[in-house]
């Protein structure tokens, strides 16, 4: 029986605790893997750093501008969509760090119907 109040009251203290930091742990490690403060400092940066060097012809200028500006136009929309994609995922991170931490008190009772359910038929 004392196993039984040591565990509750582990349960409900540091245990919920516990919980609550791995929880805000996942949003944490979900931003830091996506680092949007380093795509949005550059969002508008070439792709893969890809540069076309300018020749001595008019005609090598405007090619070279326009590889330069396709590049950056690739590495725009690659890293909006990393950031949109990054902000999804530290959302439902978010939403299921909630969801556990709400549910964490609740988990024993349900033990204890699930248990009772089996009991009674």
């Amino acid at each position: 029986m004392v196993m039984l109040f040591e565990f509750l009251r582990w349960w409900y203290g540091p245990g919920w605790l516990d919980a609550g930091q791995k929880a805000v742990g996942l949003v944490v490690g979900t931003q830091k893997a996506f680092s949007a403060g380093v795509l949005l400092r550059t969002l508008f940066s070439p792709w893969k750093q890809i540069v076309t060097l300018p020749g001595r012809s008019l005609n090598d200028k405007l090619k070279a501008s326009l590889d330069n500006l396709i590049s950056r136009v690739v590495g725009f929309f690659a890293r909006a969509l990393a950031l949109l994609f990054g902000l999804v995922l530290t959302a439902l991170a978010a939403l299921f760090g909630l969801i556990a931490t709400t549910a964490w008190p609740v988990l024993p009772l349900f033990l204890v119907y699930s248990i009772y359910r089996s009991v009674s038929g």
